[in-house]
């Protein structure tokens, strides 16, 4: 048995259970005025023309992750995609003058405030140098500059553009800042907690499944012999929008030793529609019921339901999870109506 807890524990550095989840794209589209300020030799006079500049913004979990410049009134070499300093680095795979005509920099570490740049440009004989521009989705406005230089002329640009449809883009990313922090708050045990919340809780273990013959390691992880239960006192139903998810805590009392361990106490996440679950936490207890000595215990960081259910334990405990009422509902859209009338 000692060789099969080994077994599980490489299992898990090998695992990653991250959803990756699906970015969502937001057109910003920003007009006004671009100043031209023109020196060549003893020379001086200044342009204003209109300006325009429209983006495709993307957001991954509620975070702009990237931002695109689709289309503008005066391109000045700067590159049509904006990347985080991460994925710029990841990008040093493709030849170095690619990466430099493609791409930007993005600084988001206020995501209101995006910081756009990029190194600087050649093209025949001009250079664009000191590329910078920003947009800010409290104001909703964009404005940037550079210095274009030539053989014969210098030209400073200076622009000032007020954009639209930034309403659309800021409530999508407040919406999923409340969601997380409403959904950590719920779950009444953060991740500093969880432990001791585990071997401290007086369960109600309800009798679902038993599971005959031996441990076994299989490609989609480790099966185990014993019989489960499940706490339905535990089942939390969260509501957004068409998704519907819930959670709930279950037990394996072990037929056969893992190590020193008699028992193991699950929190799991399902998806009754798409049928599909993923476990967040684990944790081995010496005697059955997760009593006595606690021994090795998991956290995931990314526990969205994404694995399909197959067959045995996990199967009985989500479809008794499913049919049974949940003993706490959050519905979001009410929480977010109540947040309008307040404001």
């Amino acid at each position: 048995m000692k060789i099969f807890f080994y077994l599980i524990f490489f299992f898990f550095l090998l695992v990653n259970q991250n959803l990756i989840a699906a970015s969502k794209d937001f057109t910003l589209s920003c007009e006004g005025k671009i100043k031209l300020d023109y020196k060549q030799a003893s020379q001086h006079w200044t342009d204003i023309e209109t300006f325009y500049d429209d983006y495709k913004i993307s957001l991954l979990n509620g975070r702009i992750v990237r931002v695109e410049l689709i289309d503008t009134s005066h391109n000045f070499k700067r590159p049509p995609r904006y990347i985080n300093k991460v994925e710029l680095q990841d990008s040093t795979k493709y030849p170095k003058e690619i990466v430099n005509l493609m791409y930007g920099t993005l600084n988001s570490n206020n995501q209101y405030i995006l910081k756009l740049s990029s190194n600087d440009k050649k093209s025949d004989e001009l250079f664009f140098k000191n590329i910078r521009f920003r947009i800010s989705l409290q104001s909703g406005s964009s404005i940037g500059s550079m210095n274009i230089i030539g053989s014969k002329e210098k030209v400073f640009a200076s622009w000032d553009a007020k954009c639209k449809n930034f309403n659309q883009l800021k409530a999508q990313m407040t919406q999923n800042n409340q969601i997380q922090n409403i959904s950590s708050n719920q779950n009444k045990i953060g991740k500093l907690d969880i432990k001791s919340y585990v071997e401290n809780r007086k369960w109600e273990w309800k009798k679902i499944y038993k599971q005959g013959g031996e441990h076994a390691m299989t490609s989609s992880g480790p099966i185990y012999a014993g019989t489960a239960y499940i706490d339905e006192s535990s089942i939390f139903e969260l509501v957004v929008g068409q998704n519907v998810t819930r959670s709930f805590y279950n037990l394996i009392n072990l037929q056969e030793t893992i190590g020193t361990s008699n028992s193991i106490i699950f929190k799991t996440n399902i998806n009754c529609n798409t049928k599909k679950y993923s476990n967040a936490y684990m944790q081995f207890f010496s005697e059955p019921f997760g009593k006595g000595q606690s021994a090795m215990n998991k956290e995931w960081k990314s526990n969205s339901p994404n694995i399909p259910w197959r067959k045995g334990r996990i199967v009985a405990l989500s479809k008794h999870a499913c049919k049974v009422k949940p003993a706490h509902i959050t519905n979001m859209q009410d929480i977010f109506n109540k947040l309008k009338k307040k404001n």
